[in-house]
């Protein structure tokens, strides 16, 4: 790995969907709706003054269309912010 750039991809892992969380309120915040289904699927990190994390997510609302919710999944891609030094630091959407 080079200093400063991105790690290899590696599987998502339970601190990755806790950060995923973490950050999901701003997200649906900043995207008008609200996703049911929040998963992250896997993710890679660059360490800069705190830690980039880009996490790969299948989401996807349901709408409710007739009675019957429909499936309707998409994956995106998020980048987060978390401050150092502390671990649990304030993880911000980016």
């Amino acid at each position: 790995m080079l200093c400063g750039a991105p790690s290899a991809t590696r599987a998502a892992t339970s601190e990755t969907q806790q950060i995923a969380d973490e950050v999901k309120p701003q997200l649906e915040e900043k995207e008008g709706k609200t996703f049911d289904v929040f998963t992250a699927v896997e993710f890679k990190t660059q360490v800069v003054a705190g830690t980039n994390y880009f996490i790969k997510l299948l989401h996807f609302p349901l709408p409710n269309l007739k009675g019957v919710k429909a499936l309707i999944s998409s994956t995106a891609t998020i980048a987060c912010f978390r401050q150092t030094p502390e671990p649990g630091g304030r993880k911000f959407l980016s």
